[in-house]
């Protein structure tokens, strides 16, 4: 495992506060905002503004790992003011490699009140990746002026797991692609201009696995599992434009709803259950998956694919279910295997969260202990009572502050595959296109694989 911790630590010193906005680990080319403060020592202490220019004056200088702001090269990353020259707040960028002295230590040396200086340190810890991924993606219909570009970056180790098989797992231990708008207008023969205004960048989940490895060749069989282009949460605003007059639609995917707000009008509608998230997908006009979908042949292909992935599943499920009281079956060769199937299915769809609960990490840890003390624990009534309760204590990890710890796409639902070969031994380990026309539409999704230097 390359995954290493944050460090990050506020520092304080004469009332001077420095903070990072997103206190986490950096993927590389990830950037972070970090804002210098005061925090007065008494209530009379108004000598120095809180925010502003004024606070910015105190500023002396801010290096990373020593070196200066105009002096930083590609393997530091990038120092700059986020607000013109207003040196109070500044934006720190990853490198594209996690670098030699990593945690990476940005540093501001500021004045204080006595005329003599001091320095605040922010560690930051960079996540070392193997692999970056991206994907291209494009619709056009022409009939409705509509062009939409998606780009999207994603940096993964290779992740061995149970049964043998492999994946590209994101350093930042999700399952999402990081994606950012770069086209989005659809402008209609009737003089109508339709485009998303928010957000410019979110993230969809998808699916990265390795299968038949040889470690002669350094090759495997790869296959990108997809659901979705759009995103998952949050909210999409869009803006339609004619005869002067504006329209805007709300799409709120969290709690279902679409808000219509037109010159005099404003209506909103909740879908049922808390909405169908593939209509939702259609209503942000970002599911490019939907071009695919109208092609019945490769509808069909997906389908037969997805009924074969089932079916394995359905014999392997049974086998578990029918030697569920059977200490003896998990010792045997095809029981040892079912349960690498099950552990790797749990890794495949987010069941190996890094930012699981306490109380989860001790249930799990107590049934890996009672697992090497006892030989006959697994697949007794305890094993399954304590299994039941570590998914429930799963399950509600996953939706700690009204939200997924991560996302989940199993390979039996997937709406579009894109396979071939994964090479270990090439700087561009995988590099697969998928392309469509349904009537007008034309669709193009591309996924690269590069190795990390």
């Amino acid at each position: 495992m390359l995954f290493i911790s944050l460090s990050v630590k506020a520092q304080e010193n004469e009332g001077f506060v420095l903070n990072p906005s997103q206190p986490k680990a950096l993927a590389p080319n990830q950037s972070v905002q970090i804002n210098l403060a005061y925090i007065p020592v008494s209530d009379s202490d108004t000598t120095i503004s809180f925010t502003g220019t004024s606070l910015s004056e105190y500023v002396i200088q801010w290096t990373v790992n020593g070196k200066k702001m105009n002096t930083l090269s590609p393997a530091d990353g990038t120092l700059h003011a986020s607000h013109g020259f207003n040196l109070a707040s500044v934006i720190y960028t990853a490198p594209a490699v996690a670098p030699a002295k990593n945690p990476v230590a940005v540093a501001v040396q500021i004045k204080t009140k006595d005329g003599s200086s001091l320095w605040l340190v922010c560690n930051i810890q960079i996540l070392k990746a193997q692999y970056k991924i991206t994907l291209e993606a494009e619709q056009i219909l022409p009939q409705a002026g509509q062009d939409i570009k998606l780009l999207g970056e994603c940096y993964a180790t290779l992740q061995p797991l149970d049964d043998g098989t492999y994946m590209l797992e994101p350093v930042d231990k999700t399952r999402n692609m990081n994606v950012t708008i770069k086209q989005n207008k659809i402008a209609n023969a009737d003089g109508a201009v339709s485009q998303i205004i928010l957000p410019q960048q979110y993230k969809f989940p998808f699916l990265f696995s390795i299968v038949n490895m040889d470690k002669n060749s350094k090759t495997g069989k790869a296959t990108v599992y997809l659901n979705t282009t759009a995103p998952q949460s949050g909210t999409v605003k869009n803006e339609t434009t004619s005869d002067g007059k504006t329209v805007t639609t709300i799409v709120d995917i969290d709690k279902g709803s679409v808000t219509t707000i037109a010159p005099g009008y404003t209506n909103t509608y909740t879908l049922p259950t808390g909405g169908n998230l593939y209509v939702m997908d259609a209503i942000t006009h970002l599911d490019l998956l939907s071009g695919f979908a109208s092609d019945i042949n490769t509808t069909m292909q997906n389908v037969n694919q997805n009924i074969a992935d089932a079916q394995q599943k359905m014999e392997w499920a049974k086998r578990m279910q029918a030697h569920q009281n059977d200490p003896n079956y998990y010792k045997s060769a095809q029981g040892k295997k079912d349960m690498l199937k099950m552990q790797t299915l749990q890794q495949q769809v987010g069941r190996n969260i890094k930012n699981e609960s306490n109380t989860t990490a001790d249930i799990r840890q107590e049934m890996t202990k009672k697992m090497e003390k006892d030989p006959n624990y697994a697949g007794s009534d305890q094993f399954h009572q304590d299994l039941e309760k570590l998914q429930m204590n799963h399950d509600a990890d996953k939706t700690i502050g009204g939200k997924p710890a991560m996302a989940e796409v199993a390979t039996g639902t997937a709406r579009l595959r894109i396979a071939g070969t994964f090479n270990t031994g090439s700087s561009e380990a995988f590099s697969e296109s998928r392309e469509n026309d349904t009537g007008p539409m034309h669709t193009t999704i591309k996924m690269k694989v590069e190795k990390m230097q």
